[in-house]
């Protein structure tokens, strides 16, 4: 009897480290980040922000691969078939994207609204961008703490929809009958609903966040060891399961306690 018991205490105590394993994370320095592969490695975060309204804000630190030369996508909340949904934030290295649909159609501009903006090469260096969107024509876009500007497409006045069906992801985007997929590294992707504002932006750009601050309804900071689980540090906890073969991997971008630097006006590149 002895002898079952102390068997069945063992393989408990082995189950309780492994799932210990499984919990833990690098946040020393600026931790641990994710490397996609373009191909079909995404993070997909299941059926949640259904009632998500604007405004709302979403950003990221992203190291795009120097081959990319299609959308990349950063972040959905909805699965966009057949229909625009929900917002995205896309990327390329020498634009940025942020836009809607109103769920009435697809393939055709007078179901979204998007603010595009252009920039000098950022692929195969940590970049920070951020994408705000209060209205159909009230949305900023910024590139390392500096207001982008950017011009604005698509026709609709109607407000975002979001579907009770649709699943939000992490690097995968399905518009148009299209797939496309992140290739590079992610790391820190922080949602909000409300409108951040630029002096926000900069003071937490380079700076961890505990979880727990106002509006805060998703935060991501990829410093899992392994597992496939990405974990929310808001207090929504919607945590992502990767899909693909993601590889985790030393991040590298600029995080620590504080974020201090002097901003131009405008940008002018690196």
């Amino acid at each position: 009897m002895r002898v079952i018991q102390f068997i069945i205490l063992f393989f408990s105590m082995l189950i309780l480290r492994t799932d210990l394993l499984q919990a833990q994370s690098d946040d020393v320095g600026s931790g641990r980040a994710l490397q996609l592969d373009g191909v079909d490695d995404y993070i997909s975060l299941g059926n949640i922000y259904d009632d998500l309204q604007f405004p709302i804000s979403i950003s990221a630190w992203v190291l795009l691969d120097q081959n990319v030369t299609n959308w990349a996508p950063v972040f959905v909340t909805q699965d966009n078939a057949p229909i625009y949904n929900g917002f995205w934030l896309i990327v390329q290295p020498t634009r940025i994207s942020i836009g809607y649909g109103d769920g009435l159609g697809e393939n055709n501009p007078a179901f979204r609204r998007s603010k595009t903006a252009e920039f000098s090469n950022i692929s195969n260096r940590w970049t920070h961008i951020t994408g705000v969107i209060r209205g159909p024509v009230d949305m900023d876009l910024f590139v390392n703490g500096i207001d982008v500007g950017g011009s604005y497409s698509g026709f609709t006045d109607n407000p975002m929809s979001n579907t009770a069906t649709d699943i939000a992801k992490i690097g995968y985007w399905f518009s148009n009958s299209q797939s496309f997929y992140f290739k590079g590294r992610l790391d820190e992707v922080r949602l909000w609903n409300k409108a951040i504002t630029i002096t926000e932006v900069r003071s937490d750009l380079c700076r961890k966040l505990l979880g727990q601050e106002p509006n805060l309804i998703g935060y991501w900071n990829f410093n899992e060891l392994n597992g496939v689980t990405l974990f929310d540090k808001s207090a929504r906890s919607h945590s992502g399961t990767l899909i693909g073969n993601p590889t985790r991997v030393f991040s590298g971008s600029p995080l620590g306690e504080t974020s201090l630097s002097t901003y131009r006006t405008d940008w002018t590149g690196f």
